[in-house]
C-alpha cells in the first residue's frame, strides 16, 4: 500500500500485467494517527476478482489488526 501518481500506477499495472500478475493500487490515508487510532482509509483501485481475495487483509489492515 502507498501513495503515488496515477501514473506510476498504471505503468505497474501495465508491466505486470504483461507477466500475467494481478496488481491492486491502495493509497493509504489518515497517517501516523489513524494508524495508532485504527482509522485508516484505504481507496483499492483494480479488478473485482483479486481485490475480493483480499478484501479481509485491508481491512485488517485498515484497522491496524
Amino acid at each position: 500500500m502507498s501513495t503515488i501518481s496515477p501514473q506510476a500506477t498504471r505503468g505497474f499495472a501495465r508491466r505486470l500485467r504483461a507477466r500475467h500478475v494481478e496488481y491492486l493500487h491502495a493509497p493509504v490515508s489518515g497517517g501516523e494517527s489513524g494508524a495508532v487510532q485504527g482509522t485508516l482509509s484505504i481507496m483499492v483501485g483494480g479488478e473485482a476478482e483479486p481485490f475480493e481475495r483480499c478484501r479481509a487483509a485491508v481491512r485488517r489492515a485498515r484497522r491496524g489488526r
